[in-house]
């Protein structure tokens, strides 16, 4: 448009120039006119773009390649990404749970630059933008909202991430569809790579909560860890107590109370030398004295002298 406006400007002077003053002014002009529309008429197309023609903005059916191109002046060059774009969808999302996540998805695709003026005319040039990034928010809410937020942010990331991805072929699809894009046209505009879960985190109350259940759950292992070992030790008490009721069950109705006295006394000296001999086997007890009384001796330990330490 801007061309035309200069061109009509250009020849109404080379007129005026060749009616009023001389007709190799009016040349003159003509030939400004013709080095301006050539200067105009060259388009560079980018390494990593494909251009697109518009007329009068109107899409015609084009595919300019990286380099340089002679263009109608009256035509207009528009340029779209080649190469594999990536863009993030950063925001919060609801768990199928309810509870609220951040997160960062990243999603690539790739335009078939054979499809661009397709896409250009039927959806827009901004197609990329307006269409394409909002089906990665939409997709990534879809996705998300399948999981509980447990499972989105550490056990099932990888599902995560193939349902989310799933979604967004959905959603390009739908969108391309309902703008007037066959399934098949939609399918060779665009390759789409798998997605990214780079951040899934939920609210700090959550956090807080899993915390205090995370302890609570250790205190509650620690009790009952502690409540076993009692059991057991009962069960010993009860076990021993039996066992010397069977002793005495089996002794003499004539065994006098002095006798009945060394028998709990063999007793008590054995418990106690097998724990002197877990003890020296354990390498803490260096030596021990025993004095001669069989019904009741103690033994006495010296426990091994610590190291001196080195000056």
């Amino acid at each position: 448009m801007l061309y035309i406006i200069v061109l009509v400007v250009f020849l109404l002077l080379a007129v005026a120039g060749a009616v009023f003053f001389r007709p190799l002014i009016g040349a003159a002009i003509l030939g400004v006119l013709a080095f301006v529309s050539v200067i105009w008429s060259v388009s560079l197309v980018d390494t990593n773009e494909v251009g697109v023609i518009k007329v009068f903005g109107q899409t015609e059916e084009s595919e300019l390649a990286p380099g340089p191109h002679l263009v109608a002046p009256w035509k207009r060059v528009v340029r779209h990404v080649a190469l594999p774009q990536t863009f993030d969808y950063d925001g919060e999302v609801v768990a199928s749970d309810g509870n609220p996540l951040k997160v960062t998805v990243g999603f690539t695709t790739k335009l078939n630059s054979a499809m661009a003026w397709k896409l250009q005319s039927v959806l827009g040039q901004d197609f990329y933008q307006n269409i394409v990034v909002p089906a990665g928010q939409t997709a990534s809410r879809r996705g998300i909202a399948k999981f509980g937020w447990a499972a989105a942010a550490t056990s099932e990331r990888s599902a995560v991430e193939a349902t989310i991805l799933e979604e967004f072929h959905k959603v390009v699809l739908e969108q391309f569809t309902n703008a007037g894009i066959s399934k098949e046209e939609t399918a060779l505009a665009f390759a789409i790579f798998p997605v990214q879960l780079r951040k899934a985190l939920p609210d700090d109350k959550v956090l807080n909560a899993v915390a205090e259940k995370t302890a609570s759950d250790q205190d509650l292992e620690r009790q009952g860890t502690i409540n076993e070992i009692a059991k057991k030790e009962a069960e010993r008490r009860e076990t021993e107590g039996q066992g010397i009721k069977k002793l005495f069950d089996k002794l003499p109705e004539n065994f006098t109370a002095a006798e009945i006295s060394d028998v709990l006394g063999a007793i008590a000296n054995k418990t106690r030398a097998e724990a002197m001999i877990k003890a020296v086997e354990s390498g803490q007890v260096d030596t021990i004295i025993m004095n001669g009384d069989t019904a009741g001796g103690v033994a006495s330990t010296m426990s091994k002298p610590a190291p001196a330490e080195k000056q």
